[in-house]
């Protein structure tokens, strides 16, 4: 069953299986923009990234308004 501290969607412990625990905590399918899946857990992009695949400001797949791509970096 599912885990939680609460009676509300943001409430959540775990998450069942495919799903993720979001910054917000609540299970969905997938992380919101703004963070990765780190197991089943969603995870805040570095402070350079728009979207990231992991923690680190090399880690970006997309950047915020006014900032360019480079090696992977904003």
């Amino acid at each position: 069953g599912l885990h939680c501290n609460g009676k509300t969607a943001e409430n959540c412990l775990e998450c069942p299986k495919n799903m993720f625990l979001t910054l917000n905590n609540s299970c969905e399918s997938e992380c919101k923009q703004g963070s990765y899946a780190n197991y089943s857990k969603c995870v805040s992009c570095n402070e350079n990234c728009l979207n990231c695949s992991g923690p680190f400001a090399n880690n970006c797949s997309a950047c915020p308004i006014g900032y360019y791509m480079e090696n992977s970096s904003c």
